[in-house]
């Protein structure tokens, strides 16, 4: 199974459980792609006129940054 691809499947608040946990699930550049998509989408929605919502969005986007920030810094 492709971790990566976990991580784009999965809901919102399993993604946030998934990244914060303990084993780790994706290398280094699988975050850094999955961060970028996200940080796209989010950046796409966030002009449009539907609710898409922005916490849950920011949320997950912060808790990539700071899993590659604890990866990098380690």
């Amino acid at each position: 199974i492709n971790p990566l691809a976990s991580l784009f499947w999965s809901t919102e608040s399993n993604l946030v459980r998934n990244i914060l946990s303990d084993s780790p699930l994706c290398n280094l550049p699988q975050l850094l792609m999955f961060g970028g998509v996200w940080y796209f989408f989010t950046v796409i929605s966030y002009g449009t006129f539907v609710p898409a919502g922005i916490f849950f969005p920011g949320m997950i986007i912060g808790c990539v940054l700071g899993e590659i920030y604890s990866r990098v810094c380690l």
